[in-house]
């Protein structure tokens, strides 16, 4: 039997004034609402240390921008399912 599975790539970065990146947020969001993942990577330390409050909130907008994608999938589902009744 075949399942096909959607799913959602989401990423971004925050880079310092000279360019130069800091921090990497990455997310996957399943079709199925199972299995979604949020993360961040801090390539530099001292930068990160000396932006922490500006990364942080970086990270705060970056997760709400993804619950939103969550939201709109189960938004998406739901109505598949209304549909099928």
């Amino acid at each position: 039997m075949l399942e096909i599975n959607k799913s959602t790539t989401i990423n971004a970065t925050f880079n310092a004034d000279n360019g130069k990146q800091i921090a990497y947020f990455s997310a996957s969001v399943s079709g199925t609402g199972n299995g979604n993942n949020i993360s961040m990577t801090i390539y530099d330390q001292d930068l990160y240390e000396a932006n922490k409050e500006a990364v942080r909130d970086a990270k705060t907008e970056f997760d709400k921008y993804v619950y939103g994608v969550e939201d709109e999938e189960t938004a998406d589902k739901d109505v598949v399912k209304d549909k099928t009744k």
